[in-house]
């Protein structure tokens, strides 16, 4: 055979090979479409749930991908609504015995469950399955979050952490370090007075919860303008059953429920 009639008879059998190849090959699947601001945060958070009689071992979840929804548009009777929190439906989260948070973006609406907390020190970190952040400070001072429209990178927050867990008046400044979309630092400088205003029983996964309302009220540099958050916090123990913390002038304020310590 000349190698002519070789290399013809190659390149031949070549495009015949890749024929079938190409035919043999399934069609890619379609790529998911990123959901804009507070919507993409809502889809995260969603995915960081574990739903009622799924099996669970070791202290972690293990079924990362399930989702429990208890949207307004769902739910627009939750059964156990705190103040201005609408309230996780117990029915959804029945049987679950590992940590478990409710978060609600007063703004958006949006309202989900996460779980998968990890922990360093007095730091709790409650991650959704795409790996969004929001991580705590005990006794549930937000301190830091990840994968918001725009991010709290950091905030100071020993000496509330510190006033609240004895559930006692003060006064103190502490900073907010924000990211923006283009990741640039911002610093808000914030003036706080923080006051015990009631005693108040909360009903928070068909438990009883006893708790003082400590109400926290900030002035930020340089506009002047005012922050107010709240802590419902346990009378006998350092545990925040439920707050309302502003997470900054994008996102606005979040309320957090303890739904399974």
């Amino acid at each position: 055979m000349t190698r002519a009639t070789t290399r013809a008879t190659t390149r031949a059998t070549t495009r015949a090979t890749t024929r079938a190849t190409t035919r043999a090959m399934p069609p890619a699947a379609p790529r998911r479409r990123r959901l804009p601001g507070a919507a993409a945060l809502a889809a995260a958070l969603l995915l960081g749930c574990t739903a009622p009689g799924s099996e669970m071992g070791g202290g972690a979840l293990d079924n990362l991908g399930t989702i429990i929804e208890a949207a307004r548009a769902d739910a627009p009777e939750p059964l156990e609504p705190v103040g201005a929190f609408p309230g996780v439906d117990p029915a959804l989260i029945a049987g679950v015995t590992n940590p478990l948070i409710g978060v609600y973006l007063e703004d958006s609406g949006a309202l989900a469950t996460v779980g998968m907390p990890s922990r360093a020190g007095a730091v709790t970190t409650w991650m959704s399955g795409d790996s969004r952040t929001i991580a705590v400070l005990d006794p549930g001072i937000v301190i830091a979050t990840r994968g918001l429209p725009v991010d709290l990178h950091a905030a100071e927050a020993g000496s509330v952490a510190h006033a609240v867990a004895q559930r006692r008046a003060a006064s103190y400044t502490r900073d907010h370090r924000m990211l923006d979309s283009t990741y640039a630092p911002r610093i808000l400088r914030l003036a706080c007075e923080l006051r015990a205003e009631a005693d108040e029983t909360l009903v928070i996964n068909q438990k009883l919860r006893q708790t003082r309302r400590m109400a926290e009220a900030c002035t930020a540099a340089p506009d002047g303008a005012v922050i107010e958050n709240i802590y419902w916090v346990d009378v006998d123990s350092p545990i925040i059953w439920q707050s309302r913390q502003w997470l900054g002038p994008e996102v606005g304020a979040a309320f957090l429920q303890l739904l399974v310590p």
